[in-house]
């Protein structure tokens, strides 16, 4: 339910905008499991109107999360 949340304001942005579903190659999301989850996540309610993205995790988030995780050991 929570990941239609965070899709539906982003398909609606589309529209105005014209941009095509077809030419939409990419879906880059930071990688907590709402945005990427296998099952449930946004970015496979997203993939529903973006049939040709792939999902992109976000290097700068990965990065983060690593010098996050090093850091407070």
């Amino acid at each position: 339910m929570e990941c239609q949340i965070l899709a539906q304001p982003i398909e609606h942005s589309l529209k105005p905008i014209n941009l095509y579903s077809k030419l939409c190659v990419g879906i880059g999301t930071d990688t907590c499991n709402l945005m990427l989850g296998e099952q449930k996540g946004a970015e496979m309610e997203l993939q529903k109107c973006l049939p040709n993205a792939l999902k992109t995790p976000c290097a700068n988030h990965a990065l983060n999360l690593s010098i996050s995780k090093s850091s407070s050991a």
